[in-house]
């Protein structure tokens, strides 16, 4: 838990950097919609639930013994969740743009206070772009974070977060 709160920390500054440096701008708007986003995404698909899910499923390979068996699922579901990522990462840049109009448009409507509605909305795509491909990485972090769960190793779950908000950190 200290490890949590050390990673929101490391978020809070994550976003005051962010306005320090980028201020009131077409970028930082543009970043902050892309980010929501994508931890919209993050959470619906490869969240807290999925990790929920699988622990009792992993718990009950270790209790049977067979840690041959552990292995299998493990892999089996690195292998599932991996390709469901792919196949979400292709349909979205097929109709991502038009997905992200339409949200774009939910969110203008509740916050008009964006610097250029359409230079947003165009650099938040292409920023979008570059950025939803973790999605993949979330979710085979997800099913690793479910699997040490399940042998009660909680400490490297924990160092995720953290090493996400010091690699933006380290990139603004």
């Amino acid at each position: 838990s200290i490890l949590a709160i050390v990673s929101k920390l490391f978020a809070y500054l994550r976003m005051n950097l962010m306005a320090y440096y980028y201020g009131r701008s077409i970028a930082a708007d543009a970043y902050c919609v892309a980010f929501s986003i994508l931890e919209f995404f993050r959470q619906l698909i490869a969240g807290a639930t999925l990790v929920s899910a699988i622990i009792p499923v992993c718990r009950a390979v270790l209790i049977s013994d067979d840690k041959s068996r552990i292995s299998n699922v493990a892999s089996n579901l690195l292998f599932i969740f991996s390709s469901l990522m792919i196949i979400i990462l292709v349909c979205w840049f097929l109709f991502g743009p038009a997905l992200y109009s339409w949200i774009f448009g939910i969110i203008q409507t509740h916050n008009a206070d964006f610097v250029s509605k359409s230079e947003t909305l165009t650099l938040s795509v292409r920023l979008l772009h570059f950025m939803f491909p973790v999605i993949v990485l979330f979710a085979i972090v997800s099913v690793s974070t479910a699997i040490l769960h399940s042998y009660k190793k909680f400490t490297a779950p924990a160092v995720a977060p953290l090493l996400l908000n010091i690699g933006i950190i380290s990139s603004i």
